[in-house]
């Protein structure tokens, strides 16, 4: 068998692990009537192909979930594959699909994308290289993002710096996931309601330091008709600094 990886675009490589392509030999053995599956982390959408010459048949298409499960699934016998290994992070971005209803699952992909799988299919089939395929592919989820462009990637973002340090991440210190389990916590339609307490909050806090600063500004002034202080700034009517004049200023 013949395996290679392709890494994705710069535009994709957020949500796209790699591409990859695994051929076997049709001279020396049967054609693959069983399609196994491994526990792994990505979501895979596969192109089973009856060879990997420029006219070959595909014989199906799917799409299967993050598992832990390995399975054995019986097929019409294939001699080549065409993948993409998606970020399972990813799902809800691209097809507005939690990665949980993926999970263990093994679906054509007409089945989850609808009409939009059997054009994808389509197009597959007919093109005559890995190359082709990829770039079809590549289109296709540069297309999705542009849709889903402004959309929060708030949660998507958290992810990818979990898997970035493979879990070893201090979230109570950083303030990134500060912020996403505080939105998480309170629910969207409440937002309002935060901007307005935060208001009051700030509201608050600057008249309770007018306060502070207008109790000072009667205590000096206090010290300053008994005679304790005497010596004003003009300006800030506090006690005088070096950029205050020396002189007596009345508050009478």
């Amino acid at each position: 068998m013949k395996y290679r990886i392709i890494p994705p675009c710069n535009e994709l490589k957020g949500v796209i692990s790699h591409f990859w392509e695994a051929t076997w030999d049709a001279k020396s053995r049967a054609p693959n009537m069983v399609y196994y599956i491994i526990a792994n982390t990505l979501t895979n959408i596969t192109f089973a192909f009856d060879s990997d010459n420029k006219h070959s048949e595909l014989l199906f298409s799917a799409i299967e979930g993050h598992t832990h499960l390995p399975q054995q699934l019986p097929v019409a016998g294939f001699y080549h594959l065409t993948g993409v290994s998606v970020h399972s992070y990813a799902l809800p971005l691209l097809f507005k699909t939690p990665s949980s209803d993926l999970s263990n699952e093994f679906l054509s992909l007409g089945t989850f994308l609808g009409h939009e799988g059997s054009i994808i299919n389509e197009k597959t089939a007919l093109a005559n290289s890995i190359d082709q395929r990829i770039e079809i592919l590549s289109k296709y989820f540069i297309a999705l993002l542009k849709d889903r462009g402004k959309e929060d990637r708030l949660m998507t973002n958290a992810i990818k710096e979990i898997r970035k340090y493979n879990g070893y991440i201090d979230m109570a210190a950083d303030p990134f996931f500060t912020i996403l389990f505080f939105f998480i916590k309170v629910p969207l339609q409440n937002a309002e309601q935060i901007c307005i307490t935060k208001r009051i909050i700030e509201n608050e806090e600057r008249t309770d330091h007018e306060k502070l600063e207008k109790t000072k500004r009667h205590a000096y002034i206090s010290k300053f008709n008994s005679g304790v202080l005497p010596f004003y700034c003009t300006k800030c009517i506090f006690p005088k600094q070096r950029h205050c004049h020396p002189r007596r200023q009345s508050f009478g």
